[in-house]
């Protein structure tokens, strides 16, 4: 009887541990997902990022380590210069579907500004990496 216990456990750890991909939210018909708090739920978003056109990681630098950080204010604008999203990303990670063409990434995180292009192509994914130094 003890070992059908400890194997039912066995089982249900993956269950416990396995965290659900955060919802997809809209903004100015922009799909997206936000967040990676967690082993879980970022190794969530990390499975499904390929999904998606970009994929944008926050972190700083802090000594010799890398750190994730949240709470990053993005805007992403167009190649005309006009904002299209705008958001409070509330976790290291976000996943946006953007369409095909050149973006500039504005990500701000305890005032200072970090700017990124990313050039969106059909098909593609871009995981963008930015850190704060």
């Amino acid at each position: 009887m003890k070992i059908f216990f400890l194997a039912l456990s066995l089982l249900m750890v993956p269950l416990i541990t396995m965290a659900q991909l955060p919802a997809t939210q809209i903004q100015n018909n922009i799909q997206f997902i936000e967040g990676g708090i967690g082993l879980g739920e970022s190794a969530a978003i990390v499975a499904e990022s390929n999904q998606w056109p970009v994929e944008l990681l926050f972190s700083q630098r802090n000594g010799n380590k890398s750190e994730w950080v949240a709470n990053v204010f993005l805007i992403v604008l167009d190649a005309q210069g006009n904002s299209v999203f705008s958001h409070q990303v509330k976790g290291p990670m976000i996943l946006l579907k953007l369409k095909p063409g050149q973006y500039s990434i504005e990500s701000t995180y305890e005032s200072r500004k970090l700017i990124n292009q990313v050039m969106v192509i059909s098909g593609q994914h871009q995981k963008v990496e930015i850190s704060w130094r």
